[in-house]
């Protein structure tokens, strides 16, 4: 077996898997908190040993819903915090820190919104996008949304984004 696949296969899945779980579980719980429908969580194999986990909301006209559930994973640096009142976060905090790592040449830490939480909240903005444009009855009875976009003269996902500068 290849160090690669050794540190992918046990680092990854011991180490790593856990604190993704967290960093989910913290959108989740803020999603509950907030009273927002939580659709799907989905744990996608992107590799054979590597996976994704991913949830989706509900649609909430609500900005401020949307970012504290976007915003949920800084939760995790509570622990800081607490490590100069309970010891146990002395450990937490460091398991923290050590989850920073880099991939593709960026820097991913777990404890911070991922890049798929960011493209999340553009998909957010463009629902709101569609919804002032119509209503919210109307938007609720699409399954499609490119078709539903083109059926009411709006601009597509691509063409928003590009619009907007995402």
């Amino acid at each position: 077996m290849k160090l690669n696949d050794f540190l992918l296969k046990y680092f990854y899945s011991w180490y790593t898997i856990p604190i993704i779980y967290l960093h989910e579980s913290l959108h989740y719980l803020m999603a509950l908190i907030l009273k927002v429908k939580v659709n799907s969580w989905k744990k996608t194999k992107v590799k054979p040993n590597l996976i994704t986990l991913s949830l989706t909301f509900e649609y909430t006209p609500k900005y401020y819903k949307m970012q504290m559930i976007n915003y949920a994973p800084l939760l995790m640096f509570l622990s800081f915090l607490l490590m100069f009142f309970i010891p146990v976060f002395i450990y937490i905090s460091i398991y923290l820190v050590t989850t920073i790592f880099i991939y593709n040449k960026k820097i991913i830490w777990v404890a911070l919104p991922s890049t798929n939480d960011k493209k999340y909240y553009k998909f957010w903005k463009y629902q709101t996008y569609l919804i002032n444009s119509t209503s919210l009855e109307k938007f609720k009875t699409a399954t499609n949304l490119t078709k539903f976009a083109k059926e009411n003269h709006l601009l597509t996902r691509g063409e928003y984004y590009v619009f907007n500068k995402w």
